[in-house]
């Protein structure tokens, strides 16, 4: 599909019900490791994780610092992760191709606001004909971040998808 035929689509086809071409923009200090056959390993992230260390010099740390911008890696989905670590999924999902996982910053000192965005999420996931396996808490571990960022740091959660 050209750049043209994907500024084409239409955001409530639910053909491409994870897609909106309104989102589309460029990043600044992207760097890529793959293996070139698609071969999942542990030294692709290796090196993906150097790589970020190695942008440092962007200056996207603050005067603490320990608090950076967020950046990170994106890797393929780890499905024997989730099947290892996610009581009775395996149940609920056929093969690890029908699993997708959404990655979510809620809203942390707020008990209506995190009701709210958690409500919005499945009620999005359900118009969109896909269906809502659970969530996930993730854990984290704040004793590593800045200080600036331990103010802000929000809830951390996955949302499970078929």
């Amino acid at each position: 599909m050209s750049n043209g035929e994907q500024a084409m689509i239409d955001s409530s086809d639910l053909r491409f019900p994870l897609y909106d071409p309104r989102f589309e923009h460029d990043a600044c200090g992207v760097g890529f490791v793959a293996h070139i056959s698609g071969k999942r390993s542990h030294d692709v992230v290796r090196k993906a994780i150097k790589s970020v260390c190695n942008l440092t010099h962007r200056g996207a740390v603050a005067a603490d610092t320990q608090t950076g911008d967020g950046a990170g890696i994106l890797t393929q989905l780890p499905t024997k992760f989730f099947f290892a670590n996610v009581p009775g999924l395996d149940s609920r999902i056929d093969h690890g191709d029908d699993l997708g996982v959404g990655m979510l910053f809620m809203p942390a000192m707020d008990d209506d606001a995190f009701a709210l965005s958690k409500a919005l999420v499945e009620h999005v996931i359900l118009n969109r004909g896909l269906r809502l396996i659970g969530w996930r808490d993730v854990p984290v571990d704040l004793s590593v971040i800045g200080d600036s960022a331990i103010l802000t740091a929000p809830t951390v959660r996955q949302v499970l998808i078929k």
